[in-house]
């Protein structure tokens, strides 16, 4: 195959050379991945370079440091690279190399000193999203996320922050090209005499203060399968979450929550993000806001307004961070795609009512894989698979069985195989479908919540109207009972989401052939999924005295039948015949 690939690149050099000899083919990204490096090498030669739009310290915010090791001895006196040098891409690629840099990973302080050093140390450097710069401030806010514009600098908390205004953007912008002009005035210099420019980064940097995006509190009611006092502590290595997550946290009025978090530092950024939370009610309220410096732990800590459930929201920025542990249950909630990072970590996730399910998992970039095994109830193994160099993914598509509804699941992500190509573990995305909002760091009955389902296990008042009077209530349903049995003595009937008693309505499958000439089998399952036994039907019943001999019994009865009821009809038409006879006179 890299034969292959490296033959079509060859085979498009040949042709483009032959049309303009002058010009240089060249893509973006770096020539890191599997096969891209293939490519690359056909579109050179010793002596026709191709050129390489670099990406290496286009996010690093390192800059010049994030540039390939070797890279200077690998330069030619031709003015480009022989990149198979020092096993810079492994390789033999001959080209240009132009270093990529984003205005919005880049303090707008320090721009100058970064593009310098990036040009000064290869051929040059291009800037992503240029646009940025001249777009209308209210056009980028309404079409693009904030990653699609500079930010401004807050000079007295040394915070790099997220503009708020159109007035504050043009000055940041402004900040920018004042940074371009004076790097051109020290690049042109150094060009023509080889002055060195006088060019420092900020001391002390910036941290980057990027607060979680807003997140609705769940309308859904969401209890732990089990009550507990303990407090949930997460092995180590702890699920290690890539940019915002957001969880649903349920406490008791006047309750004192606490969360402890890490931030982690990725890669050897020169700034820092920060790890900045909110925390917000049931009416959508921030109640209490913060962050923690990279690469520090803390505890987010709110005291419950009034019973129900909160919304946690943590932004790392571009850098990670985990749960350490938690005194009250908590769900991931709220994340169309889960991201881990660098280590192996487990997802629970609650199976319903449901036929089938899949689940997507996949790497960044095609050096970046997965191992990955999906557990039903118990613990039991159903898939297992991963992807490699060229296909850096795997669907998981499940069917479920009745005895595997409304049980608790659980995906592991463990790093690729060796057989997966040389990938490692670093990014990875996990997308669920026909599963539901709500996932666990841990499958732990205490802290793990599921909706229809558990135990209310928060103190309330047992007479309306007395706020001193409580008593805790061990079975299931919202806040207040709305019609649910709470009496030991009565059966448990859940509630449907429109508040109406949820009716049992059990489907079975045929009957097994006798097994061991002892008992037959089958599967039976609620269509409406609450929950509960009340009514489910055998499961399984004695061969009796004609086993072996089913179908014709079957048979026999039927031909009885028929010669009954053929009986009664005749004798039913000639009792008809005779009174209805007419009378002739």
């Amino acid at each position: 195959m890299s034969a292959r690939i490296r033959g079509y690149g060859e085979e498009l050099r040949i042709r483009v050379k032959e049309v303009n000899p002058d010009f240089l083919i060249g893509a973006y990204p770096s020539p890191s991945a599997f096969y891209i490096p293939n490519l690359y090498a056909g579109w050179s030669s010793e002596t026709e370079p191709c050129i390489i739009w670099a990406t290496e310290p286009f996010s690093s915010r390192r800059g010049a440091a994030s540039l390939p090791s070797g890279l200077e001895s690998a330069l030619l006196p031709a003015g480009y690279y022989n990149f198979q040098e020092g096993s810079i891409y492994g390789d033999e690629i001959y080209g240009y190399y132009v270093g990529a840099l984003s205005p919005h990973s880049y303090f707008s302080g320090d721009w100058a000193y970064h593009l310098y050093n990036v040009a000064k140390e290869t051929n040059g450097f291009w800037i992503w999203t240029t646009f940025m710069f001249t777009t209308p401030y209210d056009v980028l806010v309404e079409d693009y996320s904030p990653g699609y514009r500079v930010n401004c600098y807050d000079e007295a908390e040394n915070l790099i922050r997220v503009c708020e205004n159109a007035e504050e953007y043009a000055q940041s912008v402004g900040d920018y090209y004042s940074q371009m002009d004076e790097m051109s005035f020290h690049l042109g210099k150094f060009l023509e005499a080889g002055s060195e420019a006088d060019l420092s980064l900020s001391d002390p940097q910036p941290s980057m203060f990027v607060l979680p995006e807003s997140v609705e509190v769940p309308e859904e009611t969401l209890l732990p399968l089990a009550c507990s006092d303990e407090i949930l502590v997460l092995d180590s290595p702890q699920l290690r979450l890539r940019m915002q997550h957001n969880f649903v946290v349920r406490a008791d009025a006047g309750e004192e929550v606490k969360i402890g978090v890490k931030h982690v530092e990725v890669g050897g950024l020169v700034y820092f993000d920060l790890l900045t939370y909110f925390v917000s009610d049931q009416d959508g309220e921030i109640i209490k806001q913060g962050y923690f410096h990279s690469g520090s732990s803390g505890v987010v800590e709110f005291v419950a307004p009034s019973k129900g459930q909160y919304v946690l929201a943590l932004n790392p920025g571009y850098s990670a961070f985990s749960i350490l542990n938690s005194s009250a249950p908590i769900m991931i909630y709220e994340n169309e795609t889960i991201k881990i990072m660098s280590i192996p970590g487990n997802v629970s996730f609650w199976v319903g009512g449901l036929d089938d399910f899949s689940i997507y998992v996949s790497g960044s970039g095609t050096g970046e894989g997965f191992y990955a095994r999906v557990y039903g109830p118990e613990d039991d193994l159903v898939d297992f698979g991963g992807g490699n160099a060229t296909e850096n993914w795997k669907m998981f598509e499940l069917e479920v069985s009745s005895e595997e509804r409304n049980k608790t699941w659980k995906l592991e992500i463990l790093p690729p195989t060796s057989t997966s190509g040389g990938q490692v573990l670093e990014d990875v995305s996990i997308e669920f479908t026909n599963v539901g909002d709500f996932f666990g760091l841990s499958d732990e009955p205490g802290f793990f919540m599921v909706e229809g389902f558990g135990e209310d296990c928060l103190a309330t008042p047992s007479v309306p109207g007395d706020p001193g009077s409580s008593s805790t209530s061990s079975t299931g349903g919202d806040d207040d009972t709305d019609g649910n049995d709470t009496d030991d003595n009565l059966t448990y009937h859940p509630l449907l989401g429109n508040g109406t008693e949820c009716e049992e309505d059990w489907e079975c499958g045929d009957w097994s052939e006798c097994i061991d000439e002892e008992k037959r089998k089958r599967d039976c399952y609620d269509e409406n999924s609450c929950g509960t036994e009340n009514d489910k039907p055998k499961l399984e019943k004695g061969c009796g005295t004609f086993a072996g001999y089913e179908n014709l019994f079957l048979i026999i009865t039927a031909t009885i039948g028929i010669l009954i009821l053929g009986g009664i009809a005749f004798w039913f038409k000639r009792i008809t015949q005779l009174v209805d006879k007419p009378v002739y006179r």
